[in-house]
């Protein structure tokens, strides 16, 4: 099981029509087949219904569906806290240098940088 089959899994889901759901994810239909199907047999349970290229979710699916939107809203938002961490500056730098060449920080640093010896 991986992302893209459960993100392909939500989509057919919503849509309930492999060509249209193929279509909005950019991938062809017998690629989005394969991907539910093999889904399927992971699970080892149906989880669609088919009529022809559309669908209906079975229990199975409705019962799938609820874990899989959360799990997918958790690891994007997991994406967001990171990206928003990566642009914050901030952290410590440590600087090391030898006592001996001074018993002060060496050189000019700004104010709210703070010099404890260790």
């Amino acid at each position: 099981m991986n992302l893209n089959q459960l993100t392909y899994f939500v989509t057919l889901a919503q849509i309930e029509n492999y060509t249209r759901a193929a279509k909005r994810l950019d991938i062809t239909q017998p690629s989005l087949s394969h991907a539910i199907s093999n889904l399927e047999k992971e699970l080892q349970v149906p989880l669609f219904e088919r009529h022809g290229r559309n669908v209906t979710m079975t229990k199975y699916g409705e019962m799938f569906l609820k874990y899989v939107q959360d799990s997918l809203h958790i690891l994007n938002l997991g994406v967001e806290r990171i990206q928003e961490a990566a642009r914050i500056p901030g952290g410590s730098i440590s600087i090391g240098y030898i006592h001996t060449q001074g018993s002060r920080c060496p050189g000019k640093y700004p104010s709210r940088w703070s010099c404890r010896p260790r």
